[in-house]
């Protein structure tokens, strides 16, 4: 994936709204498989992985 997450910089550079960024714990399960993963979201987007914006997964 690209560095800006296939973002264009414009998106990137504008201001935010306090109720834009959420952090998102998302948890699946499929055929007795879990799977956890810890997301970020700065826009109303698709969250990503925390490790795309500099973060760790930190439960």
């Amino acid at each position: 994936m690209p560095r800006n997450n296939g973002l264009l910089d414009s998106a990137l550079r504008a201001p935010l709204h306090a109720m834009d960024c959420v952090d998102v714990l998302i948890g699946a399960v499929r055929d007795g498989r879990t799977r956890v993963q810890d997301s970020y979201s700065r826009d109303r987007s698709t969250p990503l992985e925390d490790f795309w914006y500099g973060g760790i997964q930190q439960f």
